[in-house]
């Protein structure tokens, strides 16, 4: 990443400098004409616009994810408070009851501690926030499967209710899909712009190499030129 944020940053640098040498700047490479020059830093430009536009909507998604996570690690302390209750504990079979509130007092449910960073939107690994609140999801949909099938499990709290517990686990999945395009998108973007940066010939580092080459023929190892634009770095990886 510092490699492409430096190679952009020295190219936006040369173009800028070579168009203040005005007419002296006069190649007849039209690939390195002015002109072509300015043309292939406005499309890094858009490509930069464009990786800016998915941070924000990945940021937006993942701070949604969070805020659903947060909730659904207080279901089960409440959970368990409904099952202690005595009409609950008459429904349905003492196997249910059981096996229910065990799975409640012994779940650690997934999820992301306060403070925690999320790791970069480049890797799409299980390890990923969104994998992680994919866990939980199915975990809530368990549960609420399981105390649907409880005749007399019918809480005064909305949110405890089967349904509700469904509708967590649907939004958690819906927010993880997001996260998962964005992120896909987000790739698809930042390989358009290692072409950009390093596509043989036409690519904005090869360029800049070329550029280099015609300020030296043109005005010398020895000139002011010269020694200006040598000191733009630029690499491939």
């Amino acid at each position: 990443m510092f490699a492409r944020h430096m190679n952009r940053l020295n190219f936006e640098r040369l173009v800028s400098w070579c168009a203040s040498l005005g007419d002296s700047y006069s190649p007849s490479d039209e690939g390195i004409r002015l002109s072509a020059l300015v043309a292939a830093k406005d499309r890094l430009m858009e490509n930069i616009t464009a990786i800016k536009q998915q941070e924000h909507a990945y940021n937006a998604a993942m701070k949604e994810q969070f805020r659903l996570s947060a909730e659904a690690r207080t279901l089960p302390a409440k959970l368990l408070g409904v099952l202690s209750e005595d009409s609950v504990k008459r429904t349905g079979t003492e196997e249910m009851h059981i096996s229910i509130s065990q799975q409640l007092q012994h779940i650690s449910l997934p999820g992301m501690e306060k403070g925690q960073t999320p790791p970069g939107r480049e890797s799409s690994s299980s390890g990923m926030p969104h994998q992680v609140f994919r866990a939980q999801a199915a975990w809530i949909g368990n549960i609420a499967g399981q105390l649907a099938a409880m005749p007399d499990y019918k809480p005064a709290e909305k949110e405890l209710k089967p349904k509700a517990l469904q509708n967590i686990q649907q939004q958690i999945e819906q927010k993880s899909d997001a996260v998962e395009r964005v992120i896909a998108d987000t790739g698809a973007i930042i390989a358009e712009q290692d072409k950009l940066l390093y596509e043989e010939s036409t690519g904005t580092v090869d360029l800049a190499e070329k550029v280099k080459e015609y300020i030296l023929s043109a005005f010398g190892r020895e000139s002011v030129e010269f020694q200006e634009i040598s000191s733009l770095i630029f690499k491939k990886p």
